[in-house]
C-alpha cells in the first residue's frame, strides 16, 4: 500500500483512521513518496512537533520512494488531467498518485481531492 503523507499523519495522531493505517502498516509492506516528507515537516511546524524525529518515525514504518522523470511526467499529466474536474488539485497530489502508480500501488489518502480516481482508497 502507498500512503499519503495525509494516512501517515492520521497514524501519528492516532485517530480512528490512523487505527486504520496501522492495521495496514502491520499486514503489508507499505510505501510513501519522498515528497511526503515535505508535507509532513510542514504539519510539524504547524502543530509545533519535532520534524527529525517525525522524519525518522516515517521511515520506520515506510519505505520512501524517491522521484524519477518519469514519475515528473506523469505527475504533471495527472495533475493537468485532474484539474479539468477539481481546479484544487495539486501537482503534489499527482506526483505522489504517480509515484504509487509507477510500482503498482494502491493510495490510501484522507484528501477528497482524490475522490474517483483509480487505485485510490480514501479513509
Amino acid at each position: 500500500m502507498f500512503l499519503d503523507s495525509s494516512a501517515v499523519i492520521e497514524h501519528f495522531i492516532g485517530s480512528s483512521k490512523g487505527k486504520r493505517v496501522k492495521e495496514i502498516l502491520t499486514t503489508e509492506s507499505c510505501y510513501a513518496s519522498s515528497i511526503s516528507l515535505s508535507e509532513i515537516a510542514l504539519w510539524c511546524y504547524r502543530e509545533g512537533k519535532n520534524v527529525d524525529y517525525f522524519f525518522k518515525e516515517t521511515k520506520e514504518i515506510v519505505d520512501i520512494l524517491d522521484l524519477s522523470e518519469e514519475i515528473y511526467k506523469e505527475g504533471a499529466r495527472i495533475t493537468f488531467e485532474r484539474k479539468k474536474v477539481d481546479k484544487n488539485f495539486g501537482l503534489m497530489d499527482g506526483l505522489i498518485l504517480a509515484c504509487a502508480r509507477s510500482i503498482r500501488q494502491k493510495l490510501l489518502t484522507r484528501d477528497p481531492h482524490f475522490k474517483g480516481l483509480d487505485g485510490v482508497i480514501i479513509l
